[in-house]
């Protein structure tokens, strides 16, 4: 196995640009040119994202690499507690299994499916990350200063033993590269978690200095709960925080699965944005009102629930020119969205609980979503804002 190209590889500094799939597939080539019969590769890439523990990353010969996001919840199943990556991850040690032997010979499942699908022998090792990742943050994770590596091969005689010590001696460097690739990872992760998809890209690209900024065409969502001074004053924190969850559950999923973002939680209120160009205005309209629907339902179907509390929220949409960027102070900032189209929208929504409505629509956003069922609301006086705006409701 010529392990010194190996050594380079691994050393090599990057740009940080490529995807995890990228380095899992120049691993894998890097690893067949250096000697390894390799027809199947695969590993986990830990993270800081509140919801998984990370993108497990497998590459099969002549096959597209995969990403699959593993919760939190995999850590409890057989999948994962009767599998070779339990073990190496439990012991520390590595794993060899030749799989041209009987089918019930095999210790684990996994193996008896990688041998039915031609492969002949397989191999697993953990791979240290040292403080790539603090373990006090993985507090159900019980070896999170590790992960593993594992490879299958389909030829007839195996991987050698020559070619699997090249690879050990490699570990020190493989374990650096894998830290790096984690940590890259964990910084995505954590910034999508506190600062959405897209603001965390504009901040990875470069856009974390404060005045940098631009003017976005956008569907400005606002939302507020209501009866939460209520809830504050006569549940436990523990059940205000647990009540608030669901109210978000129910509000920002939809926001997220119709491509908005939420930029916000301002207390128990959200802010988010649908921005668009010209050929996607029709489409980030219907977007944003379809999410302000199925929030109200959401909520309604909460509040059915028994022993729920009894939450709702008033929705308001407009359509404006935004200031998308950094505010703040020099060391301490919040990449978020300011205007007059923003501070509009939050004063109309302030009118949905007067005019006992769920949900307002500013002229605005009428006059260019043309939505059906439309009713007048009459024109309004907003509070800090000179004239009258008229507003709708949707029967």
């Amino acid at each position: 196995m010529k392990v010194d190209e190996l050594r380079r590889f691994l050393i090599a500094q990057t740009d940080g640009k490529y995807a995890l799939t990228d380095f899992v597939e120049r691993l894998a080539g890097e690893l067949g040119a250096a000697g390894l019969p390799l027809w199947r590769l695969s590993t986990t890439f830990l993270s800081f994202d509140p919801s998984i523990v990370g993108p497990h990353v497998t590459w099969i010969r002549g096959q597209r690499t995969t990403v699959v996001p593993r919760a939190y919840s995999i850590l409890s199943q057989p999948a994962f507690t009767d599998s070779p990556v339990s073990y190496v991850l439990e012991t520390g040690k590595e794993l060899r299994t030749r799989l041209d032997i009987p089918q019930e010979a095999l210790p684990y499942s996994l193996l008896g499916e990688l041998k039915a699908q031609g492969a002949t022998d397989f191999f697993i090792t953990p791979i240290p990350l040292g403080d790539a990742l603090s373990s006090a943050v993985f507090l159900d994770i019980k070896h999170s200063s590790r992960t593993w590596l594992s490879l299958a091969t389909d030829a007839t005689a195996g991987f050698s033993d020559a070619a699997l010590d090249g690879l050990r001696a490699l570990l020190p460097e493989l374990g650096l590269r894998m830290a790096l690739e984690t940590t890259k990872e964990s910084t995505r992760s954590l910034l999508r978690a506190y600062l959405g998809p897209n603001a965390s890209r504009r901040v990875l690209d470069g856009a974390f200095r404060r005045g940098t900024a631009e003017r976005v065409r956008s569907v400005i969502w606002f939302c507020d709960m209501r009866g939460f001074t209520t809830l504050s004053d006569s549940a436990t924190p523990e059940d205000v925080v647990r009540a608030l969850d669901h109210y978000f559950d129910c509000v920002a999923k939809p926001i997220e699965a119709r491509g908005g973002e939420v930029l916000k939680f301002i207390g128990d209120a959200v802010l988010a944005i649908f921005p668009f160009d010209a050929s996607t205005l029709e489409s980030a309209c219907e977007s944003a009102l379809g999410a302000a629907h199925e929030a109200i339902a959401n909520l309604k179907a909460l509040r059915a629930q028994p022993g729920s509390p009894p939450l709702s929220c008033g929705v308001a949409l407009h359509v404006g020119d935004v200031y998308y960027g950094n505010i703040g102070t020099p060391t301490r900032l919040d990449f978020t969205v300011i205007g007059a189209a923003v501070n509009e929208v939050c004063r109309v929504e302030a009118l949905t609980r007067p005019l006992a409505v769920d949900l307002l629509l500013t002229r605005a956003f009428v006059d260019v979503a043309r939505p059906r069922g439309v009713r007048s609301m009459g024109a309004q006086q907003l509070k800090g804002v000179s004239g009258s705006t008229e507003v709708f409701t949707v029967d």
